[in-house]
C-alpha cells in the first residue's frame, strides 16, 4: 500500500481562493470611495471655519468683508468706498483658496454677482448675506453643505455618507 500523498487538493484550493475572493470583495465594498466622501466633508467643515474667521474678522476689523465664490476656488475681498471691493493684503487669509480636484461646490442661494464681485457680504455688525452651498462628488453630490443665516450663524450640515 502507498502512503498518503502530502499536500492539497484542487478543490480545497478553489475553495480557499473563493473564501478569499468573497472576503475581499466585502472589504472593497465597506471602503466605498476610499474616503473621498470624508474629504469633502472636510473641505466643506474647513471653508465654513474659515468663513466664520471671516466674519470675526470683520467685526474686529470694523470692516465689510465680502467672500468671492465660484465652483473651484473662493477668496476674501475687502470694500473700499473709493475702489470699492479690492483684494486685501497679500497673505494667506486673503489669498484664493482653491477647491480640490474632485469637489464639486454649487452656490444654492447667494448674492448673484458678477465674477468680480463678492457672493457673500460680512458687514461689522456680525450681520452676513445669507447663503446656502452644497458640497460634493461628480457620482453622489450634495455630500454636505455650508449655510448662513443674516444673524451671522454659519452652520455646516452633513447630507449624506460623509460624516
Amino acid at each position: 500500500m502507498r502512503p498518503p500523498e502530502r499536500g492539497f487538493t484542487l478543490i480545497e484550493i478553489l475553495v480557499v481562493v473563493l473564501i478569499l475572493g468573497i472576503t475581499l470583495g466585502f472589504a472593497v465594498l465597506s471602503f466605498g470611495d476610499f474616503g473621498a466622501a470624508r474629504r469633502v466633508v472636510m473641505q466643506a467643515e474647513q471653508f465654513a471655519n474659515a468663513l466664520r474667521l471671516v466674519e470675526q474678522r470683520a467685526i474686529l476689523e470694523t470692516r465689510t468683508l465680502g467672500v468671492r465664490l465660484n465652483n473651484r476656488a473662493w477668496q476674501v475681498l475687502t470694500f473700499d468706498p473709493v475702489k470699492g471691493w479690492q483684494p486685501g493684503p497679500r497673505n494667506n487669509f486673503f489669498r484664493e483658496h482653491i477647491f480640490s480636484g474632485n469637489t464639486l461646490v454649487s452656490v444654492q442661494k447667494a448674492l448673484n454677482a458678477e465674477p468680480s464681485k463678492p457672493r457673500i457680504i460680512f458687514l461689522p455688525t456680525g450681520n452676513i448675506t445669507p447663503f446656502l452651498i452644497n458640497f460634493g462628488l461628480a457620482e453622489q453630490p450634495p455630500i454636505a453643505s455650508v449655510e448662513g443665516k443674516a444673524n451671522g450663524t454659519i452652520l455646516l450640515h452633513a447630507i449624506r455618507g460623509g460624516a
